[in-house]
């Protein structure tokens, strides 16, 4: 029988006062709930917790209780972990994470894995945030990989937070030797077309309704934290022995009623230097200025207790216009907000923007580039400037700074769609990320360039009114991203009235939606877009 060592790194929770160590579940730490929950594991044999020194205090108490040894490093920067970090907050999935990163890569760095693996001959990673972690899962994935000795990597499509992956110690020294991460054995290479790993004996079959849902389990936020826990009152006694597929029927049971977004993208500017066929401000007027500087740090302030949330610069113009762009940055960064996004078209990029860009803590910029050639950019973006847009994305690249992560953006229309694939892997082989995305006619309101209707054949609620809030640079707060006209708006961000739209406003939006009550609101009516996450 092979041993397994399960490996917990720590070194992705680089806040003190919350990380799974201070942070608890039901009055205990999430990291001691996911010790105890592995220990029920018949097939793990031993686990190690990797952590900076500066992190031991906290976890030293909780792993002497599980019997664990704890690995402390000195804390240093390292860039393979920031950008999985930068890249997985922005992903809520087990995969399909940018740079090719899945849930399991967080904080995985291979020299410091292999060391804490010791002789195991098999390495079991599992994030400290998985309190609600299946033993039976985890057995099965152990058992599957020692039927399977000629394969070296097993993973499930379990939800985040149930299970986790199992590595072979030769795979685990070429992935430290490359300093490179697990989760790009599963993403699509250009250089090494395939099946679709999913489909072999490296994927391990779980449920169907766990591998399914939209729900994670990883209690890695206060928000995660207080959802998992009302859902599972009912279940005192017994949650410690509670599998995947119990804890799911109870969150799926539980009523939504979050008390903020997830995420809120926030317009500074409707201006933009270029004209795209699918983009709002080229067929629609828009009197609106640009956001004031007091009416963002408003915004901020609503959500400086947020520990999850991330904020978009996008909307209808492009943020990088904005007069006072670098500024805006900079109250971003003093709120603490630990998730941002910046969307440009880079036709203009200043040196104090770009300078901004390099300063300040953001995770995602992404780049619209929705052409190969600089004939078809013309033809979609409605101007000529391709070469520009290049230009400042070498600019950009050239400081070779682990954040934030610069993503070619393609929007894929009828008058592109032949360039699409081989601008998708020049882009992989260039940057190692590029994104497709669908236009928007946005309820109707704007011609239509779509290569084909996405929307699925029966409605449902929509996908978005949950998670996500959209705020112009008037300070309105629209009922969604396609409400570009606040034709129904929800009210206003300041004074505290970002807060107020979401728990009254917005929340009766929510009710309509899910009670089927969509038709009551005409641009919901037209939407095509309520089916996207």
């Amino acid at each position: 029988m092979s041993s397994t060592t399960a490996v917990i790194s720590m070194l992705h929770e680089t806040d003190a006062s919350r990380n799974s160590a201070v942070r608890t579940f039901r009055d205990r730490p999430v990291l001691a709930w996911t010790l105890a929950r592995l220990k029920r594991s018949e097939r793990v044999n031993g686990a190690t917790v990797i952590c900076w020194d500066d992190q031991r205090n906290a976890i030293n108490r909780i792993a002497e209780d599980a019997g664990v040894p704890v690995f402390p490093k000195p804390r240093t920067r390292l860039a393979s972990i920031d950008r999985i970090s930068a890249a997985q907050r922005w992903s809520d999935g087990w995969r399909g994470g940018l740079q090719g990163t899945c849930h399991f890569d967080r904080g995985f760095h291979g020299a410091f894995v292999r060391e804490a693996a010791g002789p195991a001959e098999l390495i079991l990673l599992i994030d400290p945030a998985s309190a609600l972690v299946d033993p039976a899962l985890v057995d099965g994935l152990i058992e599957h990989a020692i039927a399977h000795p000629h394969r070296e990597f097993f993973f499930t499509q379990a939800a985040p937070g149930t299970c986790g992956v199992a590595l072979r110690p030769a795979l685990l020294e070429r992935l430290a030797t490359t300093n490179a991460h697990p989760g790009r054995l599963l993403a699509y290479s250009p250089d090494t077309p395939g099946l679709d790993p999913i489909t072999n004996d490296m994927c391990v079959p779980v449920p169907p309704a766990v591998a399914r849902t939209p729900h994670r389990f990883a209690l890695d936020s206060d928000r995660q934290v207080r959802r998992i826990a009302a859902a599972t009152t009912h279940l005192n006694g017994q949650l410690m022995r509670t599998d995947g597929q119990g804890l799911l029927a109870a969150l799926e049971a539980q009523p939504w009623n979050e008390p903020h977004p997830r995420e809120i993208v926030i317009e500074l500017t409707p201006r933009r230097a270029t004209r795209p066929i699918y983009a709002p401000a080229t067929h629609l007027n828009f009197a609106r200025g640009e956001m004031s500087l007091e009416t963002l740090q408003s915004i901020l302030a609503q959500f400086a207790d947020v520990d999850d949330l991330r904020v978009t610069f996008a909307g209808v113009g492009d943020p990088l216009l904005h007069s006072r762009f670098a500024e805006a940055l900079r109250l971003v960064h003093e709120a603490k907000i630990p998730a941002v996004h910046v969307e440009t078209d880079l036709v203009e990029l200043s040196d104090e923007n770009r300078a901004a860009l390099a300063a300040y803590p953001i995770d995602v910029l992404s780049v619209h580039l929705p052409a190969a050639t600089a004939v078809t950019y013309e033809r979609v973006m409605g101007v000529n400037a391709m070469a520009a847009v290049l230009e400042n994305l070498k600019r950009l690249l050239a400081a070779r700074l682990p954040l934030p992560l610069v993503v070619p953006t393609f929007t894929k229309c009828r008058e592109n769609l032949g360039e699409m694939e081989p601008w998708y892997d020049h882009w992989l082989r260039v940057l190692g990320m590029a994104v497709i995305v669908g236009p928007s006619d946005c309820a109707g309101q704007i011609p239509d360039h779509a290569a084909a209707d996405m929307s699925p054949a029966r409605r449902r609620p929509c996908s978005r009114l949950n998670t996500r809030m959209t705020i112009h640079s008037d300070g309105t707060i629209a009922s969604c991203e396609e409400d570009v006209l606040a034709k129904q708006p929800s009210g206003r961000a300041g004074d505290g009235g970002v807060r107020r739209a979401w728990r009254h406003t917005l929340q009766q939006l929510r009710s309509d939606h899910q009670n089927g009550r969509w038709n009551d609101h005409p641009l919901c009516t037209a939407c095509r877009q309520w089916h996207r996450p």
